[in-house]
């Protein structure tokens, strides 16, 4: 195995290196670069020479554990925009100050900035100590994580005001001021809440204030409920500038998803909405009525909810309550993704040529037979008003879930004879295999090219990072900088 892989170019060696780095982010060892760079004498070429290797930069008290490591990789990264990553868990206040000069005298050359605290108090000291920056022109992204259960009914303060020219904030367990306008949303482009407890959350009218002045967000992601109630509030609560709205259901609290009814986002292109326990999950509230039905029946208006909406994503959801007036409420819709559903019933309403036939089970039968009457005024096969056709814009379809064969190839094969192709589709490996299909390229069985994907993988964890736990060593304390110098390299081949 050493010969194979020494018999490999450079640049591919240091792909194949950087690729083991990427996958090793999150882990409680963060000295992957170091560790790959004493393979070989060239092995510690290429990884020197490799910049990706070297931008994740891990701090933590006492500082003097990290440093010398921290300036031996920013050395080595040259001129690559930086990742700051600061682990502030077990720390006296006293610390903090050296480790946020340390990273604010490098802050125009650093595009992500992670932070880890176990006291509030010390994300105070922290963000005191970042707002000393003038500003943070490559700065694209902020992860706060709070690890204080038991604490965390304080805002998050405000810093970097507007010195970021276009930054995603990613919380958990940490919330903005929701009550009044703050310089904070200067610059923001998505925001992004993970874990919020129930005394955390706020009345609609509460938090409009706060989406009213966010005049730059084009992009929401929501992994809990930020809202106390759920009484269809009016007005809604209004965010213009929203282009991207994503409600995943990834902490157990079962409200999320019920959250897409109160947002007014005229302008929204893309939505993506995933319920995260159980697939196919129908699960109630105490008013008996999940979160995802009342979204659906949100949509049962005159006027399209989303007249401009071009992506759809749904994963997870039920499909069994889905009727066309579902489909009417993004008349644009141009690109459809279904993840781990059944996507039998979304996908027999698309079938143009035979209304209130059927591949699914019978009790969806009845909404079926509603669609026809949304498709033809009578039942024969050529009689449908091209008006009322549903979804005229759809040319995009991905697959990862359950369909029957003879349901896709006959609604593929009308909407084709219709002039209304699906001119991409896409399955993953186990849809594809579920529906016997070998290889991708052309499918005789449905008419059309296919494009094969691998399985989709389940959502990334809230934050980006693992947290190392608090009472475990760090992962730079007792550094012996002597064993990564170049002088006290030993290379094990001849």
């Amino acid at each position: 195995m050493p010969s194979n892989i020494d018999s490999l170019p450079d640049k591919v060696l240091g792909a194949i290196i950087s690729v083991g780095q990427k996958a090793c982010v999150g882990e409680k060892d963060y000295t992957f670069g170091l560790r790959t760079s004493h393979v070989s004498r060239r092995w510690r070429r290429v990884s020197v020479e490799s910049p990706v290797l070297w931008k994740t930069i891990h701090l933590r008290a006492p500082l003097t554990s990290s440093h010398n490591l921290a300036l031996l990789q920013i050395e080595r990264c040259g001129t690559i925009p930086l990742e700051f990553v600061l682990d502030v868990q077990k720390s006296g206040s006293h610390q903090i100050p050296f480790i946020t000069e340390f990273v604010v005298s490098r802050i125009e050359h650093c595009a992500t900035l992670s932070i880890t605290v176990r006291d509030f108090s010390d994300l105070r000291t922290v963000l005191g100590g970042i707002d000393k920056a003038q500003r943070a022109p490559r700065l694209q992204l902020v992860e706060i994580v709070n690890l204080d259960h038991m604490q965390n009914t304080e805002y998050l303060p405000n810093f970097l005001d507007g010195r970021t020219p276009s930054l995603h904030l990613k919380l958990d367990q940490v919330t903005p001021f929701w009550k009044t306008p703050s310089l904070l949303v200067c610059g923001l482009h998505t925001l992004e809440v993970g874990r919020v407890y129930f005394f955390m959350t706020k009345h609609a009218y509460e938090i409009r204030p706060f989406f009213a002045s966010l005049t730059t967000l084009r992009r929401l992601i929501l992994h809990s409920s930020i809202l106390l109630d759920y009484d269809k509030p009016n007005p809604l609560i209004d965010i213009p500038s929203l282009r991207s709205l994503e409600l995943i259901e990834s902490t157990g609290m079962h409200q999320v998803l019920r959250q897409a009814a109160c947002f007014a986002t005229p302008a929204l292109e893309t939505l993506v909405m995933r319920d995260g326990e159980q697939p196919f999950s129908f699960r109630l509230n105490d008013d008996g009525d999940s979160g995802w039905l009342e979204f659906v029946n949100s949509l049962k208006v005159d006027n399209p909810r989303y007249p401009i909406l071009k992506n759809l994503t749904l994963s997870r959801i039920d499909t069994t309550v889905i009727e066309p007036y579902f489909m009417k409420g993004f008349p644009k819709l141009e690109t459809l993704t279904l993840i781990d559903v059944d996507a039998d019933p979304i996908v027999q309403i698309l079938d143009p040529t035979t209304p209130g036939r059927s591949f699914v089970p019978a009790s969806f039968q009845s909404f079926l037979r509603t669609a026809s009457l949304l498709r033809s005024s009578d039942t024969t096969q050529n009689s449908q008003p091209e008006e009322n056709v549903l979804w005229p814009s759809l040319t995009s379809l991905t697959l990862d879930g359950d369909v029957t064969k003879e349901v896709l190839s006959k609604v593929m094969g009308g909407l084709q004879s219709r002039g209304r192709p699906i001119t991409h589709l896409a399955l993953t490996d186990r849809t594809a295999l579920s529906l016997e299909l070998e290889g991708g390229g052309f499918c005789t069985e449905l008419g059309m090219r296919v494009q094969l994907l691998p399985n989709f993988r389940e959502p990334e964890a809230l934050m980006k990072r693992n947290i190392p736990k608090g009472d475990g060593d760090g992962p730079f304390e007792e550094v012996d900088m002597a064993y990564y110098s170049d002088e006290s390299f030993d290379d094990p081949y001849p």
